[in-house]
């Protein structure tokens, strides 16, 4: 529940605190140019939900390199995975950073940087 971690951060941070969040998030077919953006997307939306404002920098670009380390530290570090009898972990890593790869590069990935201050 997006909306409500929000809200609990929120009564954690001490005054003139921020949040600082990445929110990666994956194209829906029907999504339109305006869906796309950064206040529209669920992090957007439940940063204003609790009353906050926000700044955005698009790390979209960087998405590849984020899944491709990704795969890189997970075989570094797969016999590690073998020995600790957590083989389904590295499976699932893998998985999902190949998935995430490919989706990113049919242009299907987003990735921003939240700075966000409540109001």
């Amino acid at each position: 529940d997006l909306p409500a971690c929000i809200a609990t951060l929120k009564r954690f941070l001490k005054p003139n605190g921020k949040l600082a969040l990445f929110y990666s998030s994956k194209k829906n077919a029907t999504d339109t140019s305006v869906d796309l953006l950064p206040e529209n997307k669920p992090l957007g939306k439940a940063l204003t939900k609790s009353d906050f404002s926000f700044s955005t920098i698009d790390f979209t670009s960087n998405e590849k390199n984020i899944w491709e380390q990704s795969i890189l530290v997970a075989n570094d570090l797969k016999e590690d995975f073998v020995k600790e009898k957590n083989l389904e972990l590295y499976k699932g890593r893998i998985a999902e950073a190949s998935k995430n790869m490919e989706w990113q590069k049919k242009g299907l990935m987003t990735r921003y940087f939240y700075l966000a201050s409540p109001n």
